[in-house]
């Protein structure tokens, strides 16, 4: 019996070490998937347009980059850039946006974030588009719409299809404009994103005006004027009021 002894309290030790140590690993777990609530948290209230001030989101963008830093979630980071960079290119600070917009693609390629890579495509498209830099925004927003796609990223896949109508709309293609339009209202619609969708119907109507379709220039407004009103979005109401208002006074006096 003396003998069994020592192998059993050498079981006994191998056990308490090995619950000891799991209890280790699960406290560090516990506190990584807290830290990473707490920046998703702080992202989450980045920007809502009509409700959350500029400084606000770029105030908790900022705390959120801090967490993520000193967890090294490179995952974390990545959303953190984003949600900075696009504050500043809010703020008509395109610059230092387009510098965040780039690191973080290039550290979402490292790690392959796939979905960080897409969000850094559009996001630095963006700045190009706004450059005036057409050709290069329209490049930048169909790469992110092939990830999108063979990712099934279904929200930022409707969010390339959006830009890339923009994109077709500027450059005087508006056939084109208006199949990627549709495609993009067609997948927020069935993702229940009024709020989207709205955006783009206001788009699509523009694009109907500029080619002289009025009767499809009002549906769209009409629906777009349907969904703000659902969804509370008072800010584009009033540009959907504002450009109903344009085409009743041109039906009326052709």
């Amino acid at each position: 019996m003396k003998i069994a002894a020592r192998p059993l309290n050498l079981i006994v030790s191998l056990v308490l070490l090995t619950a000891v140590f799991a209890c280790h690993q699960s406290t560090n777990k516990s506190k990584e998937t807290k830290t990473a609530l707490e920046i998703d948290s702080l992202l989450h209230n980045t920007f809502v347009p009509g409700y959350v001030s500029l400084s606000s989101s770029f105030e908790a963008a900022g705390k959120a980059l801090k967490l993520a830093q000193i967890a090294e979630n490179d995952t974390m980071i990545i959303k953190s850039w984003l949600a900075l960079g696009s504050n500043l290119r809010l703020q008509g600070q395109n610059d230092d946006a387009l510098t965040l917009f780039q690191n973080a693609l290039k550290l979402s390629k490292k790690i392959s974030f796939k979905s960080g890579e897409c969000q850094s495509l559009i996001e630095t498209g963006t700045i190009f588009y706004i450059r005036g830099e057409y050709t290069k925004s329209g490049d930048f927003f169909k790469e992110a719409l092939t990830i999108a796609q063979q990712k099934q990223f279904f929200d930022l896949e409707a969010t390339a299809l959006n830009f890339i109508g923009k994109y077709y709309h500027t450059t005087g293609n508006f056939e084109e404009s208006v199949v990627y339009y549709k495609r993009a209202i067609d997948i927020y619609k069935s993702r229940g994103n009024m709020l989207q969708s709205a955006s783009v119907l206001l788009s699509l109507g523009k694009t109907y005006t500029n080619d002289g379709n009025l009767y499809m220039s009002l549906r769209c407004y009409l629906d777009a004027y349907d969904a703000c009103e659902k969804t509370s979005d008072y800010i584009n109401l009033a540009d959907v009021c504002n450009h109903l208002g344009t085409i009743y006074l041109a039906l009326e006096h052709p």
